[in-house]
């Protein structure tokens, strides 16, 4: 058995557990953690070559967004691939991209350009976060010129970070 495999299954008896003996913990009520607030994200497209990765994120964004509505995509070539159905299914339109920065044959900043070519109705109000292990500041800054990359993540993504990232642009009344 893969290792990917053992964490899934560890990771869904941590989810049935929660539910079952801690439901306001676990986010399944419309409330959200951070105030009186509905969900806004209606959609999420985790974008990460490793799928352990994507497995581990999906689960911390899970008090921002249903889980059926977080999808996972192994590279920016499947990622642009979701993104050209969504012209037929408007509902598969993700809010929010989480991209990694770095990954085999299609790179962050590859994917932000052919991105930018996608038709206006897909790409309008997708907001996009860039995940790095870099810590160079050249790179970060020509990234956030990008109009559509809100923000720049050095991995790993923890609850605390996605925590700060959903009070700074989506929760911006909260506040710290």
């Amino acid at each position: 058995m893969s290792i990917y495999n053992v964490l899934k299954r560890f990771l869904l008896k941590c989810y049935y557990l929660q539910i079952i003996f801690f439901p306001s913990i676990f986010f399944i009520c419309d409330s959200n953690p951070l105030g009186q607030m509905k969900k806004i994200i209606k959609c999420i497209l985790l974008v990460n070559q490793d799928r352990s990765h994507n497995f581990l994120n999906q689960y911390r964004l899970l008090k921002y967004c249903v889980l059926s509505n977080i999808r996972k995509v192994t590279s920016g070539f499947e990622a642009l691939d979701y993104l050209k159905q969504v012209k037929e299914d408007t509902t598969l339109k993700p809010d929010l991209i989480v991209l990694n920065m770095h990954m085999p044959n299609m790179n962050g900043s590859e994917f932000l350009s052919k991105f930018r070519e996608l038709d206006i109705k897909i790409i309008r109000n997708v907001k996009i976060i860039m995940l790095t292990e870099s810590k160079r500041k050249n790179e970060f800054e020509s990234m956030l010129q990008n109009r559509y990359v809100i923000d720049i993540i050095q991995k790993p993504l923890t609850s605390d970070k996605i925590d700060h990232l959903f009070q700074k642009h989506f929760f911006p009344e909260i506040g710290n």
